[in-house]
C-alpha cells in the first residue's frame, strides 16, 4: 500500500489487472531507482474490463516503461471517482493524460 497526494493506493503488477473486478481510480505507473513516474490516471467502473491491452494508453504505458498499476478501491461511487482523478492529474499531470487533451 502506498499514498499518493492523500490519496491510498494498493500497488499490483501489470497482469494482476484481470483480478479486480470492482469500481476504482487507477494510475498506471513506472517505477525505477528514481522512484514512481506517473504515466497516465484514469478512473472505471470495472477495473478488470478497463485495464489491459485493449485500453487505449497501454501500449504507450509500457512504451514509457510501465511495470505496475496503482490501485485506489475506496471511490465506490461516479463523483467520487471522478473527484479522486481530478484531484490527482492537477497535482501530477501525468504525459499520457496530457497527450489525452492536445489530441
Amino acid at each position: 500500500m502506498t499514498w499518493c497526494a492523500g490519496v491510498v493506493f494498493s500497488v499490483i503488477p501489470t497482469q494482476d489487472c484481470c483480478f479486480y473486478r470492482v469500481p476504482g481510480v487507477y494510475m498506471l505507473c513506472r517505477r525505477d531507482p528514481a522512484g514512481i513516474h506517473i504515466l497516465y490516471i484514469g478512473q472505471t467502473t470495472n477495473i478488470a474490463k478497463r485495464l489491459g491491452p485493449s485500453h487505449g494508453y497501454w501500449s504507450a504505458a509500457l512504451q514509457l516503461g510501465m511495470n505496475e498499476v496503482h490501485l485506489h478501491l475506496l471511490a465506490k461511487a461516479e463523483l467520487h471517482r471522478l473527484a479522486v482523478e481530478s484531484h490527482l492529474m492537477a497535482r501530477y499531470a501525468p504525459p499520457l493524460n496530457r497527450q489525452r487533451r492536445a489530441a
